[in-house]
């Protein structure tokens, strides 16, 4: 028995149906929800890269800093002891 050969447009049309039955079966709605997810969290990501990056090079401090990240960035230990939890504290200290 001869094995027939293929053409690039019978091998895409069966990619295609084959992808659409995996989907079918595995349910759309859930590999949509996944794919959606993942370009929200893509696109959070690359949004908040440009802020922080551009707050940089203007010289704005990252907004999303603790009072006791500052405080230990300008060595205000004294402060930094009320701001700070107790274990981050110790290892301000220790280092």
């Amino acid at each position: 028995m001869k094995v027939p050969t293929l053409t690039k447009n019978q091998l895409i049309i069966g990619g295609v149906v084959i992808g659409a039955a995996f989907l079918y079966f595995k349910g759309f709605r859930g590999v949509a929800s996944s794919a959606a997810r993942g370009a929200v969290g893509v696109v959070g990501g690359v949004a908040e890269g440009t802020v922080y990056g551009v707050s940089d090079f203007v010289g704005l401090e990252n907004p999303n800093k603790t009072q006791c990240e500052i405080d230990k960035e300008n060595g205000d230990t004294w402060a930094a002891s009320f701001s700070c939890p107790v274990g981050d504290f110790l290892k301000y200290l220790g280092s």
